[in-house]
């Protein structure tokens, strides 16, 4: 009985092994977002390059003024995605959840927005609890908020009028 609970073990350990990602600690000082393809991913590009050589076409604006729009986004896990946010020097600067039925097609239960406090690069992220799927909206360099722009152009003003005199 030991040895079949030993190699039920090394079995376990060995499977989990081969479908690990190799990782390479450089990765998540990478510039760019991780890219992450999957067949259907690669597919929806294919149906894209399709659609974009046709004509423009007008967006399908509701009777309300609103419209769907269509964007890929990168996900991962949560740990991996926020790993990779550490390892550019940002921090949680706001997160906000939402109750299960507020909007019920809303895939995502929350958004977490990060910012490097030093160089203002920031990350917006969707997060679905349930699966820990994490799922990267957009990336930017520069995030103010809007108390120091105020601040700055308040600066700059002065500066102006010190200089005028």
């Amino acid at each position: 009985m030991r040895h079949y609970i030993l190699s039920l073990i090394i079995l376990l350990f060995a499977t989990s092994i081969l479908s690990a990602e190799t990782i390479n600690p450089n990765s998540l000082l990478d510039s760019s977002p991780p890219i992450l393809t999957t067949p259907e991913a690669e597919q929806s590009k294919e149906d894209n390059k399709v659609e974009e050589g046709t004509a423009e076409e007008e967006l399908p604006w509701d009777d309300q003024g609103w419209t769907i729009h269509t964007r890929a986004l990168q996900c991962h896990s949560m740990g991996n995605v926020r790993a990779y946010t550490m390892a550019r020097g940002q921090q949680i600067v706001m997160s906000g959840f939402k109750n299960p039925g507020y909007v019920p097609n809303d895939p995502f239960d929350g958004l977490i927005l990060t910012r490097n406090p030093l160089t203002g690069e920031y990350t917006v992220l969707m997060v679905q609890v349930s699966t820990g799927l994490t799922c990267i909206v957009q990336m930017g360099t520069s995030l103010q908020t809007t108390e120091d722009v105020i601040n700055k152009l308040q600066k700059e003003q002065e500066e102006l009028e010190s200089d005028k005199k």
